[in-house]
């Protein structure tokens, strides 16, 4: 059945529902039948026989005007009672309550089955005149035309009852608000047969009131006479063959895959949105334009349920075997994901995306999606290492996941550094699995009492030390490939480079606000700084064969004794520089530069004009040293005489 003219006029909210018996037949709701039976078996068996074929009106109006003397007190009490039943299956009503798009419902029941299948805040119920007040277009609105047993006086039902509603409705007001749905809105009837010539009255009566402006009006029935589809033409209601339920399943599927492009494109109000999405069990958050789309910024959860996400998509397959799952070891790439860039991602795009929707809770959030990114399943496991030569044991959290068909990746967060672990089962029958190791060097890191401790798994891992992971072998894991002779091990330096940091912060009693991560420079730095704050002395490899220096001096006697041609002297070369040394985001200033060369060799002593000598010396030594120090030369070295030298380098 193509329902697709009905369905597009619900999407836009331009449809009301009118109501019938046949729609509680499921929920097993009294049918005229039975009230005629409840009322037979007030009368005797004449009178019984007399009006067994009577329908309800008829038989109503002769209770009341023959045996009850015309008060309606008795009818109204029998049948109330007839009413106050459990439903079986509301499935139907269930189903329509989760379509907002009915803003209002009009019925001739009898029965409180479609108020009470709504949430009592969603709902308002109209019976007369003074209900039309709380009418409330945010609401779903429930028209009891001919009332319920709820309010006696607004019941319609015996023949009389009738006869005064042709002539002049009881609520004027209410009536009106009906009249006006049909030029207003499309009416669509369910649960009607049209063998209830009350409901062929009211529509005929409409009809003739509104004229040309009615709108087309729709009739969902399964079984209909041809008789009374020639009636339905007449009366310009298209008529579809079908249960109520197969038609809201169809109408619910629509509106599932349509209702958020319908909502940004302003074809439904936010209320409509916002009730059909908690219908569903979540809330959504948007952001509301006069202009441009409405935008759907995120969704929740209600209280106590669940969100149930779900991405479909159609793309170019990656290699010749497309049903064996994804490679992420041979097409993914680090990165792309900016929650874990440590998963190797595949992004799709273009061409490449052919189609991709996102659906939350079964409905349908967005079917342009332009872009993919795929990451494997991540879990999260627990591995336990002990390296016994650095007396390190530690148990710590990491995440794996699936790299393709025989590749399964560990990656462990090990503060200043990424450890990933590649296990290769592809040869498992013969030669166990394959273990890789990948480190990947951290920019920064935020607490150096935990570089100590991870820098010494690194160490142990290129100094070739006995390393154990105990869930994936409980002996040493072979690791020949790694580098075995301490001198060759860079992450010495790195070990040392932490403890300097962490010399420095206790020397100077403040913590560094951020710290980089090592390099070669800022190793360097920290080596100065905690020189000058210790007050010692670096060594520093020299750079030349040969350093030489040159002074003019006026020698005193004594001077003249202890400098001689062809002896040995200390020299001390001062730098007033007031330096500063940058080292993780703190600034440190050094005044003076102390550069020491012992066992400088004179190489001549010559006189000049002016009763002064010119000295020339020459530095040979592998090494030299350096004093970083508050203090200039004089007060530094008191004991050293001052002479204006230069450097013949």
């Amino acid at each position: 059945m193509n329902f697709d003219r009905l369905i597009k006029l619900i999407r836009e909210e331009k449809v009301s529902l009118f109501i019938g018996a046949g729609f509680s037949i499921e929920a097993d709701a009294p049918s005229v039948k039975e009230l005629c039976n409840a009322i037979l078996g007030e009368l005797d068996k004449e009178q019984q026989e007399e009006h067994k074929d009577d329908d309800l009106s008829a038989l109503s109006d002769f209770y009341v005007e023959n045996i009850c003397l015309g008060s309606r007190n008795e009818l109204i009490t029998l049948l109330k009672e007839k009413f106050e039943f459990e439903p079986k299956c509301m499935t139907d009503h269930s189903m329509m309550a989760g379509i907002p798009h009915f803003h209002n419902i009009y019925t001739t029941n009898y029965d409180t089955l479609l108020e009470s299948s709504y949430p009592q805040d969603e709902v308002n119920v109209i019976r007369n005149d003074k209900d039309c007040a709380f009418f409330d277009p945010k609401r779903t609105n429930v028209f009891k035309i001919h009332g319920d047993f709820n309010d006696p006086d607004s019941v319609i039902i015996t023949k009389t009852d009738y006869n005064k509603f042709q002539k002049k409705p009881p609520f004027p007001q209410l009536w009106n608000m009906v009249t006006s749905e049909f030029v207003k809105t499309h009416i669509l009837f369910i649960g009607y047969s049209l063998t209830d010539d009350n409901i062929v009255d009211i529509i005929t009566g409409i009809s003739k009131q509104i004229g040309r402006n009615q709108k087309p009006m729709f009739l969902i029935a399964p079984h209909i006479p041809q008789s009374r589809k020639r009636q339905l033409r007449k009366l310009k209601i298209q008529y579809y063959e079908a249960y109520a339920s197969e038609f809201f399943t169809v109408l619910m599927d629509e509106l599932k895959e349509h209702i958020s492009d319908d909502f940004r494109h302003h074809k439904i109000s936010t209320e409509t949105y916002d009730r059909f999405c908690k219908s569903n069990h979540f809330t959504p958050v948007v952001s509301l334009s006069k202009e441009g789309e409405n935008q759907i910024l995120s969704y929740k959860p209600l209280p106590g349920e669940l969100l149930t996400e779900q991405v479909q998509f159609t793309i170019k397959p990656l290699s010749d075997d497309p049903f064996n799952g994804f490679d992420f070891e041979r097409f993914g790439k680090k990165g792309i994901n900016q929650e874990m860039p440590e998963l190797p991602s595949i992004l799709f795009t273009g061409e490449d995306l052919l189609k991709c929707n996102h659906s939350v809770n079964g409905v349908l959030i967005n079917s342009e999606i332009k872009s993919l990114m795929l990451t494997p399943s991540v879990t999260e496991l627990a591995l336990t290492i002990l390296i016994p030569s650095e007396s390190f044991l530690e148990r710590t959290k990491c995440r794996a996941f699936k790299l393709n068909e025989y590749k399964r990746r560990l990656v462990l967060d090990c503060h200043i550094y990424l450890l990933e672990i590649t296990l290769d089962f592809s040869d498992i029958d013969t030669k166990g699995y394959g273990i890789q190791f990948y480190f990947e060097s951290k920019d920064s890191y935020s607490d150096n009492n935990e570089a100590l401790k991870w820098i010494k798994l690194i160490k142990a891992f290129f100094a070739k030390e006995d390393l154990i992971i105990k869930e994936l072998s409980s002996s040493p894991i072979n690791l020949s490939d790694s580098p075995k002779q301490p001198s060759s091990n860079p992450f010495v330096k790195h070990e040392k480079y932490y403890q300097n940091i962490r010399a420095i912060e206790l020397k100077t009693g403040n913590k560094f606000a951020k710290y980089f991560q090592y390099s070669d420079e800022a190793y360097k730095i920290s080596n100065i700084v905690l020189s000058y704050l210790n007050h010692t002395v670096i060594n520093y490899q020299s750079k030349e064969e040969c350093i030489s220096f040159g002074a003019d001096v006026i020698p005193s006697t004594a001077f003249l004794q202890e400098v001689k041609e062809g002896g040995n002297v200390a020299i001390v070369h001062c730098e007033a520089t007031n330096s500063q040394y940058e080292l993780n985001g703190s600034v440190f200033v050094i005044p003076y530069t102390h550069k020491i060369y012992n066992n400088c060799k004179v190489i001549e002593m010559r006189k000049l004009s002016d009763d002064g000598i010119h000295i020339d010396l020459s530095y040979q030594g592998e090494s030299y040293k350096v004093l970083y120090s508050d203090k200039p030369m004089d007060d530094e070295f008191p004991e050293m005489r001052t002479l204006e030298a230069y450097n013949k380098n």
